[in-house]
């Protein structure tokens, strides 16, 4: 195991024609002391033989291969493997500006500090011409117009309970690409099984275990957007898979006590299943079914601790479960009915 100050830790299933450029922009970082370990898991495409290629012409290069497991299962295996000081994640399909890690590892360094993320630009792939950029200044001279969006942050410290605050309000996005962690924290915390939206709950259980994530104002990755992926996408599964991530980080304010995330999560749930009731979804397996029912039956137990600032109505549903389907009024959302809360104790059980 090599002792390098960053491990970059890349699953790869199926990258194909994206997973060299992915890997090259990692390569080619001003920070030389990392290594890059790809994960093979199960590709059934070239992807196995370009990371053999890539180990065998770059000693900063592993190579792990394995059964598919998803992503979680595979930047698990990773971690096991890293040597590094600080580990990081990397997309096999995305870009890394050259000063990434530089500036994650030093920020996070200087102060021992146990997490540091910066910015990111998001552009559609269409757009991307190689060679990449070599810089926040030039990508936004290149392509100034075709940036479809971006993540950035004012420079501030967030102590880790307030994570679920800036999540559910979206003042903070839950990729890991940005993302240095320190190897104790990274190996404490490990990914859990979800076969989508693993970033998402690994936020969750940061903001458990965390004493303080920095934020930076660098844009120093570029996320490429492809129509038709996954994460673009918004099919019955993962909508459902949405609201169960709602779900969760509700229940999660409020064992830490945090009325406001508990309000923004709820919010977000309504707007799930808005969306789903909308798009004309239904359950297409039986345990999407049981998700549903499951979002279902969480959203009426607690929509009685909200004082609504939209009216409910129900809408007829294919499977004969009554549907509460959500029209803004104002454009305002649920405010938290507190007295409500406190007197069936939901900060203290919250799983009531």
């Amino acid at each position: 195991m090599p002792d390098v100050s960053v491990s970059v830790i890349m699953p790869v299933h199926n990258a194909g024609v994206f997973l060299d450029r992915a890997v090259r922009s990692v390569l080619d970082q001003t920070l030389d002391d990392l290594e890059l370990i790809l994960i093979d898991d199960g590709s059934t495409d070239v992807s196995p033989a370009r990371c053999d290629f890539w180990a065998a012409n770059d000693k900063r290069v592993r190579v792990l291969h394995r059964e598919h497991g998803g992503p979680g299962r595979a930047r698990n295996a990773g971690i096991a493997a890293a040597g590094g000081k600080y580990i990081g994640f990397a997309d096999s399909d995305d870009y890394a500006l050259p000063e990434l890690y530089r500036v994650l590892l030093s920020a996070a360094a200087g102060e021992n500090l146990p997490a540091v993320k910066c910015g990111a630009f998001i552009l559609p792939e269409a757009s991307f011409v190689s060679p990449g950029p070599g810089s926040e200044e030039e990508t936004l001279r290149r392509w100034p117009k075709r940036l479809s969006g971006q993540y950035r942050y004012a420079a501030q410290d967030i102590a880790g309970p307030e994570i679920l605050h800036y999540l559910s309000n979206n003042l903070l996005d839950n990729s890991l690409w940005t993302l240095l962690l320190r190897e104790d924290i990274c190996r404490a915390i490990p990914f859990t099984a979800h076969d989508r939206m693993e970033d998402c709950y690994y936020f969750m259980d940061l903001a458990r275990d965390l004493d303080v994530l920095r934020l930076l104002p660098e844009r120093l990755y570029i996320y490429l957007t492809r129509a038709g992926s996954v994460s673009q996408s918004a099919g019955s599964a993962l909508l459902l898979e949405r609201g169960a991530h709602d779900m969760e980080l509700f229940d999660r304010a409020a064992a830490a006590r945090q009325t406001s995330a508990m309000t923004n999560a709820f919010n977000r749930l309504a707007r799930t299943l808005t969306q789903y009731g909308d798009s004309g979804h239904q359950p297409a397996t039986p345990e999407e079914l049981r998700l549903y029912m499951d979002l279902i039956a969480f959203f009426r137990r607690h929509m009685n601790f909200f004082r609504p600032a939209h009216r409910a109505h129900q809408a007829e549903d294919p499977f004969n479960i009554d549907f509460f389907s959500l029209r803004q009024e104002n454009g305002t959302d649920t405010v938290l009915d507190f007295a409500a809360v406190e007197s069936l104790n939901l900060l203290q059980n919250p799983g009531t």
